[in-house]
């Protein structure tokens, strides 16, 4: 039926019995302590935007289940070299200097499909995702309305990373971008 992320976030939060939700895109993988940053950073009135570093195709390709679920990827390895963004791994390994670097993002963190979490009742407070989006803005939109009704942003782009995997995407049209 096409894109429909929002309208699979909606019926995820409706599921959902936690009083504090993480997203995570499907194309995404969450290192140890990933999870661990959002809910103990956690604070009403706020969401949190953790940050993305970008798989290699050629990597992505030849990632494996066993690699994964081994915790390869939660240290550093030649596979690095496979990273777009890896200055984000560097520094998450860094507890100072990655809280310096989250405290002093360029711009207000906009919410992250891919990695961003807040209260349950802060995505109520806004009626949830805007199903009459396709493919793209829908982040962008979700959180502006959060920041309208007074839901701040907090960066955790370098302290939460993830790893995107890259992909082809054939459910974007040109003409729903």
């Amino acid at each position: 039926e096409g894109f429909r992320k929002c309208h699979i976030l909606n019926k995820a939060v409706r599921a959902a019995e936690g009083t504090y939700l993480i997203f995570f895109d499907g194309d995404c993988l969450a290192p140890a302590g990933t999870i661990e940053a959002h809910v103990s950073m956690a604070e009403q009135k706020r969401y949190l935007a953790g940050g993305k570093a970008l798989l290699s195709r050629r990597f992505t390709d030849s990632l494996s289940i066993t690699a994964i679920q081994s915790g390869q990827l939660d240290h550093f390895g030649l596979w690095w070299r496979e990273v777009g963004k890896v200055q984000r791994l560097l520094i998450n390994r860094l507890p100072g200097i990655r809280t310096w670097f989250d405290r002093n993002v360029p711009r207000p963190p906009a919410w992250r499909g891919e990695n961003s979490s807040t209260f349950t009742e802060h995505v109520y407070q806004v009626g949830g995702f805007d199903e009459r989006f396709t493919y793209g803005l829908e982040d962008a939109d979700f959180g502006h309305r959060l920041q309208a009704a007074g839901i701040w942003p907090r960066s955790l782009r370098y302290t939460a990373p993830v790893l995107h995997l890259e992909h082809p995407r054939p459910y974007v049209r040109s003409e729903e971008c």
